[in-house]
């Protein structure tokens, strides 16, 4: 039976009940084939009927599960931005009227609907626009698209609504989705997100195409293959940038220091991470890079892990510089690995109070009482947050580097019927102080690395450029890394695992690294 009809004879069953004497059944009767009537006016197809009912489960999970109170107007008119685009150029529009009212066009044809700003009340409305933009779409988008694409469009648009990281996901970006967690599929290597309305990258994963182009956090990529990414959603981003290994993609990426953009072509490959690598540095000082967390990061970590311990490090730098995130599961286990049993590591709290879950360690680590230095900086972002900001907390490590990425929100992965899913931020992380992460960031204790430009310094630097004889950005054959050399400055004459001692003794190890370069440049002719 057709959700019409189910909708029909559920109407007509509780109207039925209502009504005491026949005169007043005749009456609800009359308005009842009314509505019937109405709504056959716009019949649906199968997969038209299918969309409606994703619709009506998709509100209903951001009702249910989304961080905060939705706005639903602001998602159900987003929405019809969604329709406009996928019924045809010209085919389908709206105009915002007084209070709750909409009026739907399609050329001479007019439809007043009401779209209020709760769940029920405006997906009514929503239905009916989208009935109507199916009966007056081109005969090419139905046949092209047909009423679940549509639909999924206009999906996208109303969740993206929401917040940057919120989306609709369709089956094939669902199926994308999956490779992706495994940690091997076909792409360039960069993670991304939406901020300030620009597609700008986290930053690029090690040995990676867009790590090996040169491609850094706070990159903004204007173009993929030609197409503008504004209003682009991330899920097209992501397919356009996969692909088959060896062929090309085109981005056009502006940086704060260029005077203009630049394209970047890179030739995908097989993204196949390995998140953990490890050695022995000069003085028994063990160095840890964690460059992800994925499904096998904390098997990872362990085997690096025992390996130095084998060798007997005095102490352990953990590099989570360009870490762009991952599995929250994966930080909380990595985290364990420092801290005594029992130790708060991170909290997330959503629209509810009653919804808050709390994660702490399970047993105690293999590297607790230890010296241990951190090292953080802007492309470090949600899950190397949660470790960083935990180590913190607990007066575990030293945290050095740079402000990171502040990227602290929750998002879950909920599955739909036609085997699509919603992406939706359900919660934000917390530290354990209870310090938000979210457009925030972890502050280091002491920091070190290169300064962020002020928009006066990016100003200067572009007129510099411009006026130079050529754009290329100087770099040394061997670049330095004063971040790692301060953190191995510090664990190398370590006598204790606690943070103020090691803090100390980064400061005293940063004057005598400025005092022999002020000397050093002094001493060049």
């Amino acid at each position: 039976m057709s959700i019409r009809r189910i909708r029909f004879f559920r109407l007509l069953l509780s109207c039925a009940g209502g009504a005491r004497r026949v005169k007043h059944l005749t009456i609800c009767l009359v308005l009842l084939v009314a509505v019937l009537s109405a709504s056959l006016v716009f019949s649906l197809s199968s997969d038209q009927e299918e969309a409606i009912a994703l619709l009506y489960e998709v509100m209903q999970k951001v009702d249910d599960s989304y961080a905060r109170i939705p706005d639903f107007r602001e998602m159900y008119v987003a929405g019809l931005e969604g329709l406009k685009k996928s019924a045809g150029e010209g085919r389908f529009d709206f105009e915002e009227k007084a209070g709750d009212e909409i009026l739907l066009k399609a050329g001479e044809k007019e439809l007043l609907v009401r779209l209020r700003g709760d769940t029920d009340g405006g997906l009514g409305g929503f239905e009916r626009a989208y009935r109507f933009a199916m009966a007056n779409a081109g005969d090419s988008e139905k046949k092209k698209k047909g009423g679940l694409k549509v639909m999924y469009a206009a999906l996208t648009s109303m969740l993206r609504a929401l917040d940057p990281f919120s989306t609709f996901v369709s089956p094939e970006s669902y199926r994308q989705m999956r490779v992706e967690h495994t940690g091997r599929y076909g792409g360039v290597g960069v993670i991304i997100t939406v901020r300030e309305k620009k597609l700008t990258v986290i930053s690029p994963i090690d040995d990676t195409p867009a790590h090996r182009a040169g491609l850094k956090s706070e990159d903004v990529i204007l173009e993929i293959d030609g197409a503008s990414t504004t209003d682009m959603p991330l899920s097209e981003v992501v397919r356009r940038m996969r692909g088959p290994a060896g062929k090309t993609v085109d981005l056009l990426i502006s940086r704060a220091s260029w005077p203009e953009p630049r394209n970047v072509l890179l030739r995908r490959a097989i993204i196949s991470i390995k998140s953990v690598k490890s050695e022995v540095k000069e003085g028994g000082i063990g160095y840890l890079r964690v460059t992800a967390f994925h499904g096998r990061t904390t098997r990872e970590l362990d085997v690096a892990l025992n390996e130095l311990i084998r060798k007997k490090v005095r102490g352990i730098v953990l590099d989570l510089r360009d870490n762009p995130g991952g599995f929250l599961r994966q930080s909380v286990q990595v985290s364990e690995r420092f801290l005594p049993d029992g130790s708060m590591i991170v909290f997330t709290r959503g629209r509810r109070r009653s919804e808050t879950v709390y994660f702490r360690s399970r047993g105690t680590g293999v590297w607790v009482g230890k010296p241990l230095v951190v090292l953080i900086n802007k492309g470090s972002a949600s899950a190397s947050e949660i470790v960083a900001g935990a180590l913190q907390d607990l007066d575990r490590a030293l945290i050095i580097g740079r402000t990171s990425f502040g990227k602290g929100s929750v998002q879950a992965i909920i599955p739909t019927r036609g085997e699509a899913a919603v992406r939706l931020t359900t919660a934000k992380y917390y530290t354990p102080l209870g310090r938000l992460i979210h457009e925030k960031g972890i502050q280091p204790d002491v920091e070190a690395g290169p300064q962020p430009l002020t928009k006066k310094e990016i100003s200067e630097r572009r007129k510099e450029m411009k006026s130079s004889l050529y754009n290329k950005e100087k770099t040394d054959e061997k670049k330095k890394d004063p971040v790692l050399e301060l953190a191995l400055a510090v664990l190398k004459d370590a006598r204790s695992a606690k943070v103020e001692e090691l803090r100390q003794a980064a400061l005293d190890a940063q004057r005598l690294m400025r005092s022999a370069e002020a000397v050093s440049s002094a001493a060049s002719p």
